[in-house]
């Protein structure tokens, strides 16, 4: 009686750490949306508020009001870094 006790005892403890995990990407927070995760290429991109941004992803991510950044209008200007004065 102990060991079907014991057997049953892990399999639900298994069977809750299993689908804890469904929710999320693994080794990232629940309560994080996977498209935080920006790829760490650097294929800058300037955006309508003057500002390079590393990707394309990056921006979106920063502007579109995810992972805890405020939402702004600004948008992709074109590829490339941002232009400064001097150089405009």
């Amino acid at each position: 009686m102990k060991h079907l006790s014991t057997a049953v005892f892990l399999i639900i403890l298994i069977s809750f750490m299993l689908l804890s995990n469904q929710s999320g990407v693994q080794g990232m927070p629940q309560d994080q949306d996977s498209s935080c995760n920006c790829k760490k290429n650097y294929q800058p991109v300037c955006g309508t508020d003057g500002k390079t941004y590393s990707n394309e992803c990056v921006l979106g991510v920063q502007t579109k009001g995810l992972c805890g950044n405020a939402k702004s209008s600004v948008t992709k200007a074109h590829d490339g870094e941002c232009k400064t004065a001097a150089e405009a």
